[in-house]
């Protein structure tokens, strides 16, 4: 018997196999190439379906977008009218997105835009390009454009984008120095002034000093010129402007107007006019004293021709003007012929008076008086009045007697007495026949002799001649500083022209503002994706002419020069998620995001400290948002308060995170940033110990549950009562996480409140 041999059965799988295998081989070609096809078409399906979940997801998470410029501070120095730049742009995109972007060059001097183009880009090319721009600023000094340029993603079947616009732009800074012609200009016109300065010092510091002074009695001494001595040195000033100015040619043209030469003839007559005033200003003060007066006033009681001698030489100098003062002759002669005068007066007053005393003793032996004078106790004209007194006394008893021989005696001595004259001893004529009578009788009858008045014309009457004047002597010796002052001729001013306007460079530039970003949501996207936080309120800012836009910080591009040396502050953003170091003796600098709280402190002391040294200030303004704000906060503790001036927080998480932003965090940040965020952090507890003294501004953000969607009021808040202020901004969440105000606080057209905000705290 023979045994049958065991079949043995296939797997389930290898059945199905077969059996497809079976039907499908008894198909017809024509059944065989649609399965095939329909079985292709699947495939293809499905991987264009997860391809594109795939880029949606991508689209969303990572930044779809960022845009490479180089430089983005650029300084150039030139002594010519045209100058050349390069620019090299590129983008980091999703490999089958391509980029669209229109760039412009704006002059900020005048306003406009000098060029502008379009560009399409993809993620593996780059644009280079080297403009030639010209100066348009009107002097010499520092002018500023801006290469501004803006991106989006161009939308297609594999590139998801939501069309956001990208920006990013560049700070050239152009400081024009004088070409060859001008420096000729300005070589010569420097030389011309420091001579002008010196002749105008050497010939006309008296003669300043002088018109200060006449113009003190309200005289002018006329001179022949028409040279105005308050016009030369404003007119030399005006010139000295017109250099600092860089008006070179007006400047020169001036000077040469002023002939300073004829100015010195001038002055030399006017010195002599002074110094002839002078000694005849010193002939009038001689004359013109109650000395004199009284000379005058004695000859013309006592010897008529001396006192005609004297009004004669009065009449001669007899002014109070400045022009009459000038015109007296021969003063030297009359001074001399005073002088004799004053001393011939003594002599002749004392030979009179003692005459006239002697006479006035023949009166008292008149009148029967026994007693002597004292001269040495009483003037003699005080006697003279008082002995006039008993003459008339006398006279009067004597008039009223009626006895016959003094009646007789009286019309006698009527007829025969004569007047008093100089040096008579006896007041009857030798002639006279009364001279027989008895000496004896004639003494007993003298008591009944009328006797002559006394002449008291010295004593009563004043003449005075000399008008007293207050002329006063010119001082020709500086005892004022002169109006015009010898300074030394720098080099003229250099000038910022900016917004239409030229000034010049101030010494020390205001404080400028530092926008500081936040924690970045994916830890894969670069710097720029942060730092572009700030770019809509920095263009706002710029456009309404409150800051410079200084661009992003580049740390490679820092060297000696400045930023811009302007009155009006730049403003720069910057990031701290950069490492600088040096590298083969060249400055470079990579990305170090994954660093805590702290790190980005110290990084952000690089960034103030570059700041300062490129803008020629002292502090700077900061502007942070999000985490930037404990960035900042965390600075201030560490390296103190001295290089900021103020801090403005902007929906900073000053008391940390918690809940879902807290737990989601690590997912797409760095991770030590987010632990130092974290409620409750040691970060955050260390941090609390600080208290500023500089003034902290925060606003907040509400309308998003309890908050901005990320930070809520409480975190916000600070414990601070001096020189700090909160303010509120309302808003919503209107993306599927419900988080965008946090972000959309920042952008000016959404709310307004905020950048107005910013724009008043920062001014």
């Amino acid at each position: 018997m023979v045994k049958s041999k065991k079949i043995k059965k296939l797997p389930k799988k290898q059945n199905i196999f077969k059996r497809i295998q079976s039907n499908f081989t008894n198909l017809t070609s024509t059944q065989k190439t649609l399965i095939i096809i329909s079985l292709i078409i699947i495939i293809l399906l499905s991987a264009l379906i997860t391809l594109n979940l795939g880029v949606k997801i991508r689209f969303l998470v990572l930044d779809e977008l960022q845009i490479n410029l180089k430089p983005l501070q650029t300084i150039m120095n030139t002594n010519q009218d045209s100058f050349q730049i390069d620019f090299d742009i590129s983008v980091n995109s999703f490999r089958f997105c391509k980029t669209q972007c229109t760039y412009q060059i704006k002059d900020t001097y005048t306003e406009e835009i000098v060029l502008s183009n379009n560009l399409t880009l993809s993620g593996d090319k780059n644009f280079k390009q080297t403009f030639t721009l010209e100066k348009t600023i009107p002097k010499f000094g520092q002018q500023i454009y801006y290469f501004e340029i803006e991106c989006n993603n161009i939308k297609t079947f594999i590139c998801k984008t939501n069309n956001v616009q990208k920006y990013r732009s560049s700070l050239i800074t152009i400081n024009y120095d004088y070409n060859n012609q001008t420096q000729t200009s300005l070589s010569n016109n420097k030389y011309l002034l420091s001579q002008t300065q010196t002749q105008i010092l050497t010939s006309l510091q008296n003669q300043i000093q002088i018109t200060q002074l006449i113009s003190r009695i309200n005289q002018t001494i006329p001179t022949n010129s028409s040279f105005s001595l308050k016009q030369i040195g404003p007119e030399f000033n005006n010139a000295l402007e017109q250099y600092k100015d860089q008006n070179f040619t007006k400047s020169l043209e001036i000077l040469n107007k002023l002939n300073i030469d004829s100015h010195q003839e001038e002055l030399f007559d006017l010195k002599t006019n002074i110094n002839q005033y002078n000694q005849n200003i010193e002939l009038i003060n001689f004359a013109h004293t109650s000395t004199f007066n009284q000379i005058f006033d004695f000859y013309n009681k006592t010897n008529q021709n001396k006192s005609s001698e004297i009004k004669t030489i009065y009449n001669s100098f007899n002014t109070s003007t400045f022009e009459n003062v000038l015109e007296i002759q021969n003063t030297t002669t009359i001074k001399q012929t005073l002088t004799l005068l004053n001393t011939t007066y003594y002599q002749d007053k004392i030979l009179f008076e003692s005459t006239f005393f002697n006479t006035l003793d023949n009166y008292y032996a008149l009148l029967s008086k026994t007693k002597s004078l004292e001269k040495n106790n009483i003037t003699l004209c005080i006697y003279a009045n008082n002995l006039s007194q008993e003459v008339t006394n006398h006279n009067q008893q004597i008039l009223l007697t009626n006895d016959p021989l003094i009646l007789k005696t009286l019309e006698f001595i009527k007829e025969n007495l004569f007047t008093i004259e100089e040096n008579q001893t006896h007041l009857i004529s030798h002639n006279d026949t009364f001279l027989k009578l008895n000496l004896l009788t004639l003494k007993e009858n003298l008591n009944y002799i009328l006797i002559p008045q006394i002449d008291l014309t010295y004593c009563n009457t004043t003449y005075n001649l000399f008008t007293p004047i207050n002329l006063n002597k010119i001082n020709t010796s500086l005892t004022e500083e002169p109006s015009l002052t010898t300074q030394e001729i720098k080099q003229p001013n250099k000038f910022s022209c900016i917004f239409q306007n030229c000034s010049v460079m101030p010494e020390k530039n205001p404080p400028p503002i530092l926008f500081l970003h936040g924690h970045s949501f994916n830890k894969d996207d670069p710097p720029e994706s942060s730092i572009s936080a700030f770019y809509n309120i920095r263009q706002k800012l710029a456009q309404e002419k409150i800051i410079i836009n200084g661009g992003d910080i580049d740390h490679t591009s820092a060297n000696n020069g400045f930023w811009a040396n302007s009155n009006i502050p730049l403003g720069l953003s910057a990031t701290y998620f950069y490492i600088t170091y040096y590298d083969i003796n060249l400055f470079a600098q990579s990305i170090r995001k994954e660093e805590g709280i702290e790190v980005y402190s110290i990084r952000l002391k690089e960034l103030i400290d570059t700041t300062l040294s490129q803008t020629n200030s002292d502090q700077v303004i900061i502007v942070a948002h999000s985490m930037g704000g404990l960035v900042a906060r965390n600075y201030l503790n560490l390296f103190g308060e001295d290089k900021v001036q103020k801090l403005i927080l902007i929906a900073t998480p000053n008391n940390g995170v918690e809940g879902t932003i807290n737990n989601i965090c690590s997912y797409f940040g760095e991770q030590k940033a987010c632990n130092d965020l974290s409620k409750d952090s040691l970060f955050l507890k260390k941090l609390s110990t600080y208290k500023p003294k500089l003034p902290i501004y925060n606003i907040i953000g509400q309308g998003c549950e309890n908050g901005d969607g990320v930070v809520t009021i409480n975190s916000a808040k600070l414990p601070y009562e001096e020189n700090y202020k909160e303010y509120y901004v309302n808003g919503t969440c209107d993306d599927l996480m419900g988080v965008s105000f946090h972000t959309d606080i920042l952008d000016p057209n959404k709310y307004p409140e905020t950048y107005n905000l910013v724009k008043e705290l920062i001014e």
